[in-house]
């Protein structure tokens, strides 16, 4: 089942007349980019440059418009989960949490040292395999709009994280000692 016609059983069973889910998909696929922009808008205001996640030395531009699109598509999921009953209302809340985490972590990746954003972008990582997961048992249409993004942050997060670690030593490494 293509992830249209799915959007579209959904809001014909639902309400037939499809006015009040076509605003409520538009909603949920607007304002998650809408505030990705808005916390990156504040971010430069207050002096603090946001940082944009283009691995391989993309412009940045390509990775805000990545992120941009991602977080749409991950606001459709969570438009498909709520018309999923009790259940689709807790993978929802999943979707939303992987919304809001890459939104703000945008924020706490520009003040955070190298480390610490490694660890919280791997964190992001991971709870959105949770929710690819959990969104996956209710809908596959919805599990495919997330699978992407997370491709894309996950590419980002492993490159970081294995950077890091592959300049890092340990403190208790060893040391070459001189015998003279």
């Amino acid at each position: 089942m293509s992830i249209i016609s799915s959007i579209g059983e959904h809001q014909h069973a639902i309400a037939p007349d499809g006015f009040g889910n076509a605003f409520g998909l538009g909603v949920s696929v607007a304002v998650p980019p809408l505030a990705y922009f808005a916390v990156g808008a504040t971010m430069d205001a207050m002096g603090v440059a946001p940082l944009a996640a283009a691995p391989f030395g993309l412009p940045a531009w390509i990775g805000i418009a990545a992120i941009a699109v991602m977080l749409a598509m991950w606001g459709m999921a969570h438009f498909l989960m709520r018309q999923q009953g009790d259940a689709g209302q807790a993978a929802g809340r999943w979707v939303a949490a992987l919304i809001a985490g890459v939104i703000v972590l945008q924020f706490a990746l520009a003040l955070a040292n190298p480390f610490v954003s490694s660890l919280l972008s791997m964190l992001v990582l991971l709870s959105g395999i949770v929710a690819v997961m959990r969104v996956s048992a209710l809908s596959g249409a919805a599990a495919l709009l997330l699978a992407p993004g997370l491709v894309w942050f996950g590419l980002g997060s492993l490159i970081g994280f294995t950077t890091l670690a592959g300049g890092w030593s340990p403190p208790f490494a060893l040391v070459d000692h001189n015998k003279h």
